[in-house]
Protein backbone atom coordinates (compact mmCIF):
# COMPACT_ATOMS: atom_id res chain seq x y z
CA UNK A 1 0.00 0.00 0.00
CA UNK A 2 1.20 3.56 -0.80
CA UNK A 3 1.77 6.12 1.46
CA UNK A 4 0.41 9.78 0.92
CA UNK A 5 1.83 12.52 3.37
CA UNK A 6 -0.87 14.46 4.87
CA UNK A 7 -0.39 18.39 3.90
CA UNK A 8 -0.57 20.78 7.09
CA UNK A 9 -4.34 21.96 7.41
CA UNK A 10 -5.69 25.13 6.82
CA UNK A 11 -6.26 27.05 9.99
CA UNK A 12 -10.28 27.76 9.27
CA UNK A 13 -11.38 29.53 13.01
CA UNK A 14 -10.52 32.93 12.39
CA UNK A 15 -9.25 35.73 10.38
CA UNK A 16 -7.27 38.61 11.29
CA UNK A 17 -7.45 42.22 10.94
CA UNK A 18 -5.11 44.90 11.91
CA UNK A 19 -7.02 48.19 13.78
CA UNK A 20 -4.35 50.62 14.95
CA UNK A 21 -1.89 49.40 16.60
CA UNK A 22 -3.93 46.05 17.41
CA UNK A 23 -4.62 42.75 16.30
CA UNK A 24 -8.26 41.62 16.31
CA UNK A 25 -9.18 38.14 15.59
CA UNK A 26 -12.63 38.28 13.98
CA UNK A 27 -14.86 35.01 13.29
CA UNK A 28 -14.84 33.63 9.93
CA UNK A 29 -18.60 33.61 10.16
CA UNK A 30 -19.07 37.40 10.70
CA UNK A 31 -16.98 38.96 7.66
CA UNK A 32 -18.43 40.28 4.65
CA UNK A 33 -16.54 38.00 2.61
CA UNK A 34 -14.19 34.84 2.49
CA UNK A 35 -12.72 34.46 -0.87
CA UNK A 36 -9.55 33.08 -1.24
CA UNK A 37 -6.26 35.08 -2.31
CA UNK A 38 -6.43 38.16 -4.94
CA UNK A 39 -10.29 38.67 -4.57
CA UNK A 40 -10.69 39.68 -0.43
CA UNK A 41 -9.23 43.08 -0.74
CA UNK A 42 -10.93 44.19 -3.55
CA UNK A 43 -14.43 42.99 -3.11
CA UNK A 44 -14.86 44.47 0.00
CA UNK A 45 -13.78 47.86 -1.31
CA UNK A 46 -16.44 47.21 -4.04
CA UNK A 47 -19.21 46.52 -1.38
CA UNK A 48 -18.58 49.11 1.13
CA UNK A 49 -18.81 51.44 -2.12
CA UNK A 50 -21.89 50.54 -3.19
CA UNK A 51 -23.67 50.83 0.29
CA UNK A 52 -22.53 54.29 0.34
CA UNK A 53 -23.71 54.91 -3.10
CA UNK A 54 -26.88 53.53 -2.52
CA UNK A 55 -27.76 54.09 1.17
CA UNK A 56 -30.03 56.59 2.35
CA UNK A 57 -27.94 60.15 2.94
CA UNK A 58 -29.21 59.65 6.90
CA UNK A 59 -28.76 56.09 7.38
CA UNK A 60 -25.13 54.67 8.48
CA UNK A 61 -23.16 51.72 7.48
CA UNK A 62 -22.74 49.52 10.37
CA UNK A 63 -21.13 45.62 10.85
CA UNK A 64 -23.56 43.80 13.25
CA UNK A 65 -23.77 40.44 14.38
CA UNK A 66 -27.58 40.96 14.10
CA UNK A 67 -30.20 39.50 11.37
CA UNK A 68 -30.15 40.87 7.85
CA UNK A 69 -31.55 43.89 6.60
CA UNK A 70 -32.56 47.44 7.54
CA UNK A 71 -33.02 48.35 11.07
CA UNK A 72 -35.33 50.92 13.01
CA UNK A 73 -32.28 52.67 14.22
CA UNK A 74 -31.23 53.21 10.20
CA UNK A 75 -28.46 51.04 10.26
CA UNK A 76 -28.02 47.90 7.28
CA UNK A 77 -27.01 45.32 8.46
CA UNK A 78 -24.57 43.29 6.37
CA UNK A 79 -24.88 39.29 6.73
CA UNK A 80 -22.81 36.25 8.01
CA UNK A 81 -21.90 34.00 5.22
CA UNK A 82 -24.30 31.03 5.25
CA UNK A 83 -27.00 30.07 7.29
CA UNK A 84 -30.99 31.56 7.17
CA UNK A 85 -29.58 35.00 7.27
CA UNK A 86 -27.50 35.09 4.38
CA UNK A 87 -28.30 37.54 1.16
CA UNK A 88 -29.50 35.48 -1.61
CA UNK A 89 -28.91 36.56 -5.37
CA UNK A 90 -32.07 38.65 -6.58
CA UNK A 91 -33.43 42.43 -5.64
CA UNK A 92 -34.78 42.54 -2.50
CA UNK A 93 -37.31 44.99 -0.67
CA UNK A 94 -35.70 46.81 2.73
CA UNK A 95 -36.98 49.28 4.97
CA UNK A 96 -35.30 51.86 7.57
CA UNK A 97 -36.31 54.58 9.92
CA UNK A 98 -33.70 56.80 10.26
CA UNK A 99 -32.98 59.02 13.62
CA UNK A 100 -35.50 61.72 12.36
CA UNK A 101 -38.27 59.48 12.00
CA UNK A 102 -38.25 59.30 8.27
CA UNK A 103 -39.08 56.17 6.33
CA UNK A 104 -37.21 54.86 3.23
CA UNK A 105 -38.59 52.17 1.20
CA UNK A 106 -36.47 51.51 -2.07
CA UNK A 107 -38.43 48.87 -4.31
CA UNK A 108 -35.20 48.08 -5.77
CA UNK A 109 -32.03 47.93 -3.38
CA UNK A 110 -29.52 47.20 -6.26
CA UNK A 111 -26.97 46.92 -3.31
CA UNK A 112 -28.72 44.00 -1.85
CA UNK A 113 -28.46 42.41 -5.11
CA UNK A 114 -25.19 43.25 -5.87
CA UNK A 115 -23.94 41.82 -2.19
CA UNK A 116 -25.91 38.92 -3.10
CA UNK A 117 -24.46 37.87 -6.40
CA UNK A 118 -20.63 38.46 -5.15
CA UNK A 119 -20.01 37.24 -1.58
CA UNK A 120 -20.25 33.43 -1.54
CA UNK A 121 -21.88 30.85 0.67
CA UNK A 122 -19.81 29.22 3.19
CA UNK A 123 -19.34 25.71 3.89
CA UNK A 124 -22.68 25.58 5.51
CA UNK A 125 -25.14 22.12 5.10
CA UNK A 126 -27.30 24.77 2.92
CA UNK A 127 -24.14 25.54 0.46
CA UNK A 128 -24.21 24.45 -3.35
CA UNK A 129 -23.36 20.94 -3.83
CA UNK A 130 -24.23 19.74 -0.35
CA UNK A 131 -26.39 16.96 0.50
CA UNK A 132 -29.07 16.90 3.15
CA UNK A 133 -30.55 13.59 4.27
CA UNK A 134 -34.16 13.32 3.38
CA UNK A 135 -35.41 9.38 3.95
CA UNK A 136 -34.76 5.96 3.00
CA UNK A 137 -36.86 3.07 1.32
CA UNK A 138 -35.86 -0.45 2.40
CA UNK A 139 -37.41 -3.51 1.02
CA UNK A 140 -36.05 -7.04 1.38
CA UNK A 141 -35.60 -7.94 -2.56
CA UNK A 142 -33.34 -4.56 -2.21
CA UNK A 143 -30.82 -6.80 -0.15
CA UNK A 144 -27.26 -6.33 -1.69
CA UNK A 145 -28.16 -3.11 -3.85
CA UNK A 146 -25.69 -1.84 -5.66
CA UNK A 147 -26.71 0.57 -8.49
CA UNK A 148 -29.19 3.36 -9.10
CA UNK A 149 -30.12 4.49 -12.93
CA UNK A 150 -33.67 6.86 -13.97
CA UNK A 151 -34.96 7.27 -17.28
CA UNK A 152 -34.44 10.08 -19.40
CA UNK A 153 -37.04 12.09 -17.93
CA UNK A 154 -36.50 11.53 -14.29
CA UNK A 155 -39.71 9.98 -13.57
CA UNK A 156 -38.24 6.27 -12.44
CA UNK A 157 -35.53 4.98 -10.50
CA UNK A 158 -33.97 1.49 -11.47
CA UNK A 159 -32.05 -0.50 -8.92
CA UNK A 160 -30.33 -4.06 -8.67
CA UNK A 161 -29.27 -6.25 -6.19
CA UNK A 162 -26.88 -8.75 -7.16
CA UNK A 163 -26.96 -11.19 -4.41
CA UNK A 164 -30.60 -12.52 -4.75
CA UNK A 165 -30.94 -11.62 -8.20
CA UNK A 166 -33.58 -9.17 -7.78
CA UNK A 167 -34.63 -6.13 -10.43
CA UNK A 168 -36.59 -3.21 -8.86
CA UNK A 169 -37.99 0.06 -10.43
CA UNK A 170 -39.75 3.02 -8.89
CA UNK A 171 -41.64 5.95 -9.51
CA UNK A 172 -39.79 9.41 -8.55
CA UNK A 173 -41.62 12.00 -7.15
CA UNK A 174 -39.68 15.08 -8.47
CA UNK A 175 -41.07 17.57 -6.19
CA UNK A 176 -39.99 15.15 -2.66
CA UNK A 177 -37.99 12.89 -4.11
CA UNK A 178 -39.82 10.19 -2.51
CA UNK A 179 -39.96 6.39 -4.28
CA UNK A 180 -43.27 4.45 -4.83
CA UNK A 181 -42.60 0.86 -5.76
CA UNK A 182 -44.03 -0.16 -9.12
CA UNK A 183 -42.11 -3.97 -10.38
CA UNK A 184 -39.80 -6.34 -9.23
CA UNK A 185 -38.62 -9.01 -11.27
CA UNK A 186 -36.50 -11.90 -9.14
CA UNK A 187 -34.63 -14.90 -10.43
CA UNK A 188 -32.44 -16.41 -7.53
CA UNK A 189 -30.49 -18.43 -10.52
CA UNK A 190 -30.78 -16.39 -14.12
CA UNK A 191 -30.15 -12.51 -12.35
CA UNK A 192 -27.78 -13.65 -9.55
CA UNK A 193 -24.94 -11.38 -10.13
CA UNK A 194 -26.99 -8.99 -11.40
CA UNK A 195 -24.49 -5.82 -10.66
CA UNK A 196 -26.10 -3.01 -12.58
CA UNK A 197 -29.32 -2.17 -14.51
CA UNK A 198 -29.95 0.89 -16.37
CA UNK A 199 -32.09 2.55 -18.91
CA UNK A 200 -30.84 3.22 -23.07
CA UNK A 201 -30.84 7.40 -23.87
CA UNK A 202 -33.66 7.26 -26.00
CA UNK A 203 -35.88 5.95 -22.76
CA UNK A 204 -37.20 2.40 -24.85
CA UNK A 205 -35.32 -0.26 -23.69
CA UNK A 206 -33.29 -1.54 -20.60
CA UNK A 207 -30.22 -3.93 -19.97
CA UNK A 208 -29.24 -5.76 -17.48
CA UNK A 209 -25.94 -8.05 -16.71
CA UNK A 210 -25.60 -11.21 -14.52
CA UNK A 211 -22.04 -12.84 -13.43
CA UNK A 212 -23.77 -15.86 -12.03
CA UNK A 213 -24.97 -16.78 -16.00
CA UNK A 214 -22.40 -14.94 -17.71
CA UNK A 215 -25.33 -13.21 -19.33
CA UNK A 216 -26.84 -9.73 -20.90
CA UNK A 217 -30.38 -9.26 -20.37
CA UNK A 218 -32.50 -6.66 -22.76
CA UNK A 219 -35.45 -5.84 -21.39
CA UNK A 220 -38.26 -3.41 -23.37
CA UNK A 221 -39.55 -0.44 -21.17
CA UNK A 222 -42.97 0.65 -20.79
CA UNK A 223 -42.46 4.67 -20.61
CA UNK A 224 -45.83 5.33 -18.62
CA UNK A 225 -45.49 3.02 -15.96
CA UNK A 226 -41.63 2.61 -16.25
CA UNK A 227 -42.34 -1.59 -15.91
CA UNK A 228 -39.59 -3.63 -18.07
CA UNK A 229 -40.52 -6.40 -20.40
CA UNK A 230 -37.74 -9.28 -21.04
CA UNK A 231 -37.43 -9.66 -24.95
CA UNK A 232 -33.76 -10.91 -25.61
CA UNK A 233 -30.61 -12.49 -23.83
CA UNK A 234 -27.35 -13.21 -24.73
CA UNK A 235 -24.60 -15.65 -22.83
CA UNK A 236 -21.39 -16.26 -22.81
CA UNK A 237 -20.17 -19.11 -25.27
CA UNK A 238 -23.42 -19.17 -27.08
CA UNK A 239 -24.37 -18.57 -30.43
CA UNK A 240 -21.29 -17.14 -31.11
CA UNK A 241 -20.98 -14.87 -28.24
CA UNK A 242 -17.88 -14.01 -26.20
CA UNK A 243 -16.53 -11.79 -23.41
CA UNK A 244 -18.85 -12.31 -20.87
CA UNK A 245 -16.85 -13.79 -18.34
CA UNK A 246 -18.21 -12.20 -15.01
CA UNK A 247 -19.93 -9.05 -16.81
CA UNK A 248 -20.00 -5.96 -14.12
CA UNK A 249 -21.18 -3.02 -16.10
CA UNK A 250 -21.88 -1.44 -18.95
CA UNK A 251 -23.08 2.02 -20.83
CA UNK A 252 -24.62 2.98 -23.74
CA UNK A 253 -24.01 4.61 -27.18
CA UNK A 254 -25.64 8.19 -26.69
CA UNK A 255 -27.96 7.20 -29.97
CA UNK A 256 -28.99 4.29 -28.01
CA UNK A 257 -27.89 1.92 -30.47
CA UNK A 258 -25.34 0.37 -28.75
CA UNK A 259 -24.44 -1.09 -25.07
CA UNK A 260 -20.76 -1.90 -24.29
CA UNK A 261 -20.30 -4.28 -21.11
CA UNK A 262 -17.50 -4.68 -18.81
CA UNK A 263 -16.10 -8.31 -18.65
CA UNK A 264 -14.40 -8.45 -15.34
CA UNK A 265 -12.56 -11.88 -16.39
CA UNK A 266 -11.88 -14.99 -14.06
CA UNK A 267 -9.50 -15.59 -11.89
CA UNK A 268 -8.62 -19.19 -12.22
CA UNK A 269 -7.12 -21.80 -9.69
CA UNK A 270 -3.84 -24.29 -9.54
CA UNK A 271 -1.66 -21.42 -10.46
CA UNK A 272 -3.29 -20.87 -13.86
CA UNK A 273 -3.31 -17.63 -15.20
CA UNK A 274 -6.22 -15.51 -15.22
CA UNK A 275 -9.02 -15.19 -18.46
CA UNK A 276 -8.54 -11.53 -19.26
CA UNK A 277 -11.62 -9.40 -19.25
CA UNK A 278 -12.58 -7.59 -22.17
CA UNK A 279 -15.21 -4.56 -23.40
CA UNK A 280 -17.88 -6.51 -25.27
CA UNK A 281 -20.12 -4.97 -27.70
CA UNK A 282 -23.80 -5.40 -28.57
CA UNK A 283 -26.53 -3.51 -31.30
CA UNK A 284 -29.43 -2.96 -30.19
CA UNK A 285 -31.83 -3.62 -32.86
CA UNK A 286 -36.04 -3.58 -33.27
CA UNK A 287 -38.30 -5.34 -32.31
CA UNK A 288 -35.87 -5.56 -29.02
CA UNK A 289 -32.90 -7.83 -30.35
CA UNK A 290 -29.14 -8.51 -29.29
CA UNK A 291 -26.62 -8.60 -31.71
CA UNK A 292 -23.26 -9.80 -30.80
CA UNK A 293 -20.18 -7.10 -32.46
CA UNK A 294 -17.28 -7.89 -30.79
CA UNK A 295 -15.28 -8.28 -28.16
CA UNK A 296 -12.82 -5.87 -27.30
CA UNK A 297 -9.66 -7.97 -25.05
CA UNK A 298 -6.26 -7.16 -23.81
CA UNK A 299 -3.19 -9.43 -23.87
CA UNK A 300 -1.21 -7.41 -21.52
CA UNK A 301 -4.20 -7.79 -18.80
CA UNK A 302 -5.12 -4.34 -18.79
CA UNK A 303 -8.90 -5.13 -18.11
CA UNK A 304 -8.36 -7.72 -15.20
CA UNK A 305 -11.26 -7.09 -12.69
CA UNK A 306 -12.85 -4.02 -14.89
CA UNK A 307 -15.27 -2.25 -12.70
CA UNK A 308 -16.39 0.80 -14.20
CA UNK A 309 -17.03 1.63 -17.83
CA UNK A 310 -18.22 5.26 -19.35
CA UNK A 311 -18.65 6.72 -22.55
CA UNK A 312 -18.29 10.11 -23.67
CA UNK A 313 -21.30 12.55 -24.44
CA UNK A 314 -20.08 12.36 -28.32
CA UNK A 315 -19.81 8.81 -27.98
CA UNK A 316 -16.19 9.23 -29.11
CA UNK A 317 -14.59 7.62 -26.04
CA UNK A 318 -14.95 4.78 -23.96
CA UNK A 319 -13.25 4.95 -19.90
CA UNK A 320 -12.52 2.06 -18.40
CA UNK A 321 -11.01 1.28 -15.25
CA UNK A 322 -9.92 -2.53 -13.52
CA UNK A 323 -9.18 -2.74 -10.14
CA UNK A 324 -6.38 -5.88 -10.28
CA UNK A 325 -5.18 -4.67 -13.34
CA UNK A 326 -4.78 -0.75 -11.60
CA UNK A 327 -5.60 1.10 -14.69
CA UNK A 328 -7.76 3.52 -16.56
CA UNK A 329 -8.10 2.58 -20.36
CA UNK A 330 -9.27 4.49 -22.73
CA UNK A 331 -10.75 3.03 -26.15
CA UNK A 332 -11.85 5.16 -29.49
CA UNK A 333 -15.13 3.73 -30.87
CA UNK A 334 -16.30 3.93 -34.53
CA UNK A 335 -19.77 5.00 -34.21
CA UNK A 336 -21.01 3.37 -37.73
CA UNK A 337 -19.96 -0.51 -36.98
CA UNK A 338 -20.02 0.45 -33.07
CA UNK A 339 -16.56 -1.34 -32.65
CA UNK A 340 -14.09 -0.46 -30.37
CA UNK A 341 -10.05 -0.20 -30.29
CA UNK A 342 -7.88 0.74 -27.30
CA UNK A 343 -6.08 4.16 -27.73
CA UNK A 344 -4.24 4.58 -24.16
CA UNK A 345 -3.63 2.79 -21.04
CA UNK A 346 -2.49 4.99 -17.58
CA UNK A 347 -1.65 2.45 -14.73
CA UNK A 348 -0.74 2.82 -11.33
CA UNK A 349 2.84 4.07 -10.24
CA UNK A 350 3.41 4.93 -13.93
CA UNK A 351 3.87 7.81 -15.88
CA UNK A 352 3.12 10.37 -12.38
CA UNK A 353 0.11 8.32 -11.79
CA UNK A 354 -0.40 7.26 -8.18
CA UNK A 355 -4.24 7.13 -7.58
CA UNK A 356 -5.61 4.00 -9.82
CA UNK A 357 -4.48 1.10 -7.21
CA UNK A 358 -7.99 -0.82 -6.93
CA UNK A 359 -9.61 1.40 -9.63
CA UNK A 360 -13.10 1.25 -9.27
CA UNK A 361 -15.45 3.76 -10.75
CA UNK A 362 -14.95 6.16 -13.70
CA UNK A 363 -17.31 9.21 -15.06
CA UNK A 364 -17.27 11.73 -18.14
CA UNK A 365 -17.77 15.27 -17.31
CA UNK A 366 -20.90 16.57 -19.28
CA UNK A 367 -18.77 18.55 -21.81
CA UNK A 368 -16.91 15.23 -22.38
CA UNK A 369 -12.94 17.09 -21.62
CA UNK A 370 -11.93 15.06 -18.29
CA UNK A 371 -12.41 11.38 -16.95
CA UNK A 372 -13.57 11.02 -13.19
CA UNK A 373 -12.46 7.71 -11.20
CA UNK A 374 -12.30 6.47 -7.93
CA UNK A 375 -10.36 3.91 -6.40
CA UNK A 376 -10.16 1.24 -2.96
CA UNK A 377 -13.32 -0.49 -3.12
CA UNK A 378 -11.29 -3.93 -2.95
CA UNK A 379 -8.32 -2.62 -1.61
CA UNK A 380 -5.75 -0.12 -2.67
CA UNK A 381 -5.57 3.64 -3.12
CA UNK A 382 -8.58 5.57 -1.52
CA UNK A 383 -8.59 7.79 -3.96
CA UNK A 384 -10.39 10.13 -6.57
CA UNK A 385 -8.36 10.96 -9.64
CA UNK A 386 -9.35 13.83 -12.48
CA UNK A 387 -7.76 13.41 -16.04
CA UNK A 388 -8.25 15.31 -19.00
CA UNK A 389 -9.21 14.43 -22.56
CA UNK A 390 -7.14 15.43 -25.59
CA UNK A 391 -9.04 15.91 -28.57
CA UNK A 392 -7.10 13.29 -30.11
CA UNK A 393 -7.69 10.70 -27.33
CA UNK A 394 -4.86 11.45 -24.72
CA UNK A 395 -4.81 11.10 -21.33
CA UNK A 396 -2.97 13.26 -18.62
CA UNK A 397 -3.76 12.99 -14.83
CA UNK A 398 -4.96 16.89 -13.66
CA UNK A 399 -5.41 15.89 -9.74
CA UNK A 400 -5.21 12.64 -7.55
CA UNK A 401 -7.05 12.98 -3.74
CA UNK A 402 -6.42 10.76 -1.26
CA UNK A 403 -8.29 10.41 2.12
CA UNK A 404 -6.82 11.92 4.95
CA UNK A 405 -4.98 14.30 2.79
CA UNK A 406 -5.70 18.23 2.14
CA UNK A 407 -9.56 18.74 2.96
CA UNK A 408 -10.31 15.02 2.07
CA UNK A 409 -11.11 12.84 5.52
CA UNK A 410 -13.22 9.90 5.52
CA UNK A 411 -13.44 8.43 2.88
CA UNK A 412 -12.33 4.92 1.93
CA UNK A 413 -13.45 1.91 -0.44
CA UNK A 414 -14.54 4.23 -3.41
CA UNK A 415 -17.20 2.66 -5.81
CA UNK A 416 -19.75 4.09 -7.45
CA UNK A 417 -18.60 7.62 -8.96
CA UNK A 418 -20.73 10.74 -10.60
CA UNK A 419 -21.20 14.07 -11.72
CA UNK A 420 -23.84 16.13 -11.96
CA UNK A 421 -25.91 17.23 -14.97
CA UNK A 422 -24.95 20.81 -14.34
CA UNK A 423 -21.14 20.01 -13.70
CA UNK A 424 -20.87 21.93 -10.78
CA UNK A 425 -20.35 18.68 -8.40
CA UNK A 426 -19.34 15.03 -8.57
CA UNK A 427 -20.20 12.57 -5.79
CA UNK A 428 -18.32 9.22 -4.75
CA UNK A 429 -19.60 6.67 -2.28
CA UNK A 430 -16.87 5.20 0.11
CA UNK A 431 -18.23 2.01 0.53
CA UNK A 432 -15.75 0.73 2.84
CA UNK A 433 -15.77 4.63 5.08
CA UNK A 434 -19.65 4.50 4.82
CA UNK A 435 -19.90 7.98 3.61
CA UNK A 436 -20.76 10.13 0.72
CA UNK A 437 -17.86 12.06 -0.53
CA UNK A 438 -19.00 15.59 -2.28
CA UNK A 439 -16.81 17.55 -4.54
CA UNK A 440 -16.90 20.93 -6.03
CA UNK A 441 -16.16 21.03 -9.65
CA UNK A 442 -14.07 23.57 -11.82
CA UNK A 443 -15.27 23.51 -14.99
CA UNK A 444 -12.30 24.67 -16.80
CA UNK A 445 -9.79 23.02 -15.31
CA UNK A 446 -11.70 19.77 -14.15
CA UNK A 447 -10.08 20.06 -11.01
CA UNK A 448 -12.18 18.90 -7.68
CA UNK A 449 -12.27 20.63 -4.06
CA UNK A 450 -13.82 18.82 -0.85
CA UNK A 451 -16.96 20.27 0.70
CA UNK A 452 -18.60 17.78 2.41
CA UNK A 453 -18.32 14.15 3.57
CA UNK A 454 -22.01 12.99 4.21
CA UNK A 455 -20.92 9.90 7.37
CA UNK A 456 -23.12 7.26 8.13
CA UNK A 457 -26.22 8.27 10.45
CA UNK A 458 -28.57 5.54 12.16
CA UNK A 459 -27.21 3.52 9.09
CA UNK A 460 -28.64 5.60 6.01
CA UNK A 461 -25.21 5.25 4.31
CA UNK A 462 -24.41 1.29 6.21
CA UNK A 463 -22.06 0.10 2.92
CA UNK A 464 -22.87 2.45 -0.20
CA UNK A 465 -22.38 0.89 -3.38
CA UNK A 466 -23.76 3.13 -6.07
CA UNK A 467 -25.10 6.84 -6.45
CA UNK A 468 -26.75 8.91 -9.15
CA UNK A 469 -27.98 12.39 -9.42
CA UNK A 470 -31.37 12.81 -10.48
CA UNK A 471 -31.43 14.45 -14.07
CA UNK A 472 -33.32 17.51 -12.92
CA UNK A 473 -30.11 18.01 -9.90
CA UNK A 474 -32.56 18.09 -7.27
CA UNK A 475 -31.28 14.46 -5.04
CA UNK A 476 -28.50 11.93 -5.01
CA UNK A 477 -29.86 8.28 -5.02
CA UNK A 478 -27.57 5.83 -2.90
CA UNK A 479 -28.15 2.37 -3.08
CA UNK A 480 -26.90 0.94 0.23
CA UNK A 481 -25.76 -2.63 -0.29
CA UNK A 482 -25.17 -3.43 3.54
CA UNK A 483 -29.08 -2.15 4.29
CA UNK A 484 -31.09 -3.48 1.83
CA UNK A 485 -32.27 0.05 0.78
CA UNK A 486 -32.10 3.13 -0.80
CA UNK A 487 -31.10 6.33 0.76
CA UNK A 488 -32.33 9.90 -0.71
CA UNK A 489 -30.38 12.99 -0.12
CA UNK A 490 -31.44 16.68 -1.33
CA UNK A 491 -28.96 18.67 -3.31
CA UNK A 492 -28.53 22.36 -2.53
CA UNK A 493 -27.87 23.95 -5.43
CA UNK A 494 -27.96 27.79 -4.42
CA UNK A 495 -31.48 28.44 -4.72
CA UNK A 496 -31.40 28.26 -8.18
Amino acid sequence: MKTHQTSKPRNGNSAERNEGSQRIARPRAHRVADLAGEWRPPLNSLLFGVFRFFRPSNCPIKLTEEPVGWTTRGRFVVPPLGGPNRLKPGLQTATSRSSNGLVHKPTLLLATAFLGWLVPYSNAADAPGHLRYVSSVTRDDMETANCIAFDPKGDYLYTAAWGIGSLNAFKRDKGTGALTHVQNISDDQELAGSTSLRVTPDGLFAVAVAFNSQSVFLYRREPEQGKLIQVDRKRNEVDGVTGLLWPTEFTFSPDSKFVYVADAGVRRGGGQPRLAGSVTAFAIEEPGKLRFIQATDAQNHCFDNMRGIAISPDGQWIAVTSATASTLVLLERDAGSGKTAIRQMLKDEEGGVRGLEGAFGCTFSPDGKFVYTCSGRFGGDNAVGVFAVSKDGKLAVVQEQFDGTGELKGYAGGNGIAVSADGRNVYVAGQLSKSVACFERDARTGKLRSIQVVPNQDKQLESPSDLGVSPDGKFVYVAIEGNKSISIFRRETGGE
